[in-house]
């Protein structure tokens, strides 16, 4: 069945104006769908191989979930989350806590501030609303006036020239920023220190980043190292 969507969507997307628009984005959650199973367990493969104090970052660790995982797991983390209300959770989780360095920025193309946008849905549910937390418009947002914040942004060649090491995973879920970070990141030299990537892209509910993630993914796709994977969920 799932199959069977991705087709008829792949050709609806074709047609005309806001109905072909409509299909198109159908047709990207539809993939999404399809290709998360397997991404997912090459996530779980590089957890179990991880070395110990193994090195790894968690760019857009939102209450630290993901963090959580990588820690018990025995790796030194460096976990970036921009979002103060998801920040604030993130650093009482680990209050206390060795072998886990948290910053409350966003991973960007550059040092410096953005603007932040929270979902106008966050008084509803926090944790999930602040997972959508964005420099990006998201298609997924609740109508109303949404939150705004001044955050700072940290270059992703910044933080990988202060590590001590090389990253065994890097998992990314930066909601959109994800576009401006792989452009810097892949023609440089920096990108041999990550082992392992794990990114999740934002085409499906931010189209005006569809053609250069398209272009980002045929990149990736000429790579053999690092291992890069661009269906995290």
């Amino acid at each position: 069945m799932k199959h069977l969507k991705l087709l008829i969507y792949g050709i609806l997307r074709f047609l005309p104006g806001k109905v072909g628009a409509h299909f198109e984005t159908k047709f990207l959650w539809a993939q999404r769908k399809l290709r998360v199973g397997a991404v997912t367990s090459k996530f779980d493969e590089a957890l179990e191989a991880l070395e110990p104090n193994g090195i790894c970052l968690d760019l857009g660790a939102n209450v630290g979930t993901i963090s959580q995982r990588l820690w018990d797991k025995g790796a030194q983390v460096y976990a970036f989350e921009p979002d103060p209300w998801a920040f604030e959770q993130l650093r009482s989780r680990f209050e206390g806590c060795e072998r886990i360095v948290i910053r409350n920025a966003a991973v960007g193309n550059k040092d410096g501030t953005a603007t932040l946008k929270r979902d106008p849905g966050f008084s509803k549910g926090h944790e999930a609303m602040t997972q959508g937390s964005s420099l990006h418009q998201s298609l997924l947002w609740q109508d109303g006036q949404s939150d705004t914040f001044q955050v700072e942004t940290v270059d992703i060649l910044t933080i990988l020239r202060e590590l001590p090491g090389p990253v065994q995973i890097m998992k990314m879920d930066i909601e959109g920023a994800e576009a401006d970070v792989l452009e810097r990141l892949l023609p440089s030299s920096e990108v041999n220190m990550v082992r392992k990537m794990f990114v999740e892209t934002h085409e499906p509910q931010m189209p005006e980043l569809r053609d250069r993630l398209k272009a980002i993914r045929s990149e990736v796709a000429k790579r053999e190292k690092p291992e890069i994977y661009l269906d995290w969920v």
